[in-house]
């Protein structure tokens, strides 16, 4: 066994690895194991030529965590390690999480047990979210943890690791703790402020959040010094030069003849999708009503069979089928309010409004973020911040629509479903993005 224990995976000069290519080259083992490939070098380069040598002497290079070591996990995992070294040796700060971590996962500084010499695998497994298409990490029965003790790795002694684990104990069954636990908290909570989640540092992109009472300054910067942004703005002034500019600014004419154009081209192309479909089956209808007519001819000539009965009974739900298919209306074309951006201005101020009212601001709380995709705060040095807002105007225009949910269908509402608002948003965020920015 080769080891540099405490010593950087940048060096390949590590009295232990220097072993381990000697023995390689002497011909001493067929085959060299490691815990991962970042065990043996963090160096892309180092990784390359480690594989090289022991392709020359004829040693497979192995790892738990990626198996068999090709010359794709050189290329991709060395470039990933050198980028971990990269950050590493930029000094990512460390969060309260990094130090306390979870308990269930058993991760965080005080609650590694490699530091006491016990390695554990598959406490957890992941899934990827049909939705989000996000991976999930799901915990694994204890019954299914693969545990194996290698005091070799310890440097923690076991006094000290179980008076940590008893203090850890202790915390989570204070009263202040548990009170935190049976409340559920987590799924209660709904956004505190208007504007929660949606404003963005204009120069690292970081999300903005609270600085004492009401100010709004870049997370990064105040937090961990890792953004050179000073700027800081007033919660409330914010929200009101936003709603200013989702009434006055978003919500211009040539915006909605833009939106309107996109939203029928997109439906144009499905309705050409649907002509296809509708030609075809109308084809297959034809062909069953040749076979029915056939069936019917040769039971009137006499032919009787439980068989054919069961045929012409299946060719007639068959057409039923199709022709229900062949009566369905094809969409309505895509009509707005002639002063539809006026009706959006005018909802827009009802809103701000119902946000002053205790029975109406839940609804207002809801709607007006929806109108929003992302909100930039820009620094310029001894002026005031420059606001960026990015709208969503498809929701914008779906708002502005008067009257019941029977009206916005009968004025077109119903011809902008998730496909069409997708398509449009994708469209103003990419070859017309200027359009959908309000600068303040």
């Amino acid at each position: 066994m080769y080891s540099d224990r405490a010593s950087s995976g940048s060096n390949r000069f590590r009295p232990a690895y220097q072993q381990m290519l000697a023995g390689a080259r002497d011909g001493q083992f067929d085959v060299i194991v490691a815990e991962a490939l970042d065990r043996l070098s963090r160096d892309q380069e180092d990784v390359a030529g480690l594989f090289k040598a022991l392709r020359f002497a004829d040693v497979a290079l192995h790892t738990i965590a990626e198996g068999e070591i090709s010359e794709l996990h050189v290329g991709l995992k060395g470039t990933m390690n050198a980028l971990f070294l990269k950050d590493l040796g930029n000094g990512a700060p460390w969060q309260d999480t990094t130090i306390r971590g979870d308990a269930a996962r058993g991760t965080g500084i005080l609650r590694n047990e490699l530091y006491v010499g016990r390695l554990i695998w598959n406490r957890q497994r992941f899934i990827r979210d049909p939705q989000t298409g996000k991976r999930v990490a799901r915990m694994n029965p204890t019954s299914e943890w693969l545990i194996e003790e290698v005091p070799e790795l310890c440097i923690v002694e076991n006094a000290l690791w179980a008076k940590t684990q008893a203090r850890l104990a202790a915390i989570a069954a204070s009263p202040t703790a548990t009170a935190m636990r049976d409340s559920g908290f987590w799924t209660k909570r709904r956004p505190k402020h208007l504007l929660t989640g949606l404003v963005h540092c204009g120069a690292c992109g970081h999300p903005m959040a609270s600085i004492g009472q009401d100010y709004l300054r870049c997370a990064r910067a105040h937090r961990n010094g890792l953004c050179d942004s000073k700027t800081s703005i007033r919660r409330g002034v914010l929200e009101d030069i936003v709603i200013k500019a989702l009434q006055h600014n978003l919500m211009a004419p040539d915006l909605v003849k833009e939106f309107v154009a996109s939203a029928n081209a997109e439906i144009n192309k499905g309705r050409a999708e649907e002509t296809a479909s509708r030609d075809q089956i109308g084809g297959k209808l034809a062909t069953v009503e040749r076979q029915l007519d056939a069936l019917v001819e040769a039971i009137a000539n006499g032919l009787r069979s439980g068989s054919l009965q069961a045929k012409l009974d299946q060719l007639e739900a068959e057409r039923a089928d199709l022709v229900a298919k062949m009566a369905a209306p094809a969409p309505s074309p895509v009509r707005l309010h002639p002063n539809l951006a006026d009706a959006y201005r005018e909802k827009v101020a009802a809103l701000r409004d119902a946000l002053h009212d205790e029975a109406t601001r839940a609804e207002a709380f809801e709607i007006i973020p929806s109108l929003i995709d992302k909100i930039v705060v820009h620094e310029r040095r001894g002026e005031k911040p420059e606001i960026e807002l990015i709208g969503d105007i498809a929701k914008m225009v779906d708002i502005s629509m008067p009257g019941s949910e029977t009206q916005k269908a009968t004025l077109g509402r119903a011809a902008f479903d998730d496909r069409t608002s997708c398509s449009v948003k994708l469209v103003a965020g990419t070859r017309n993005y200027r359009e959908l920015r309000c600068v303040i």
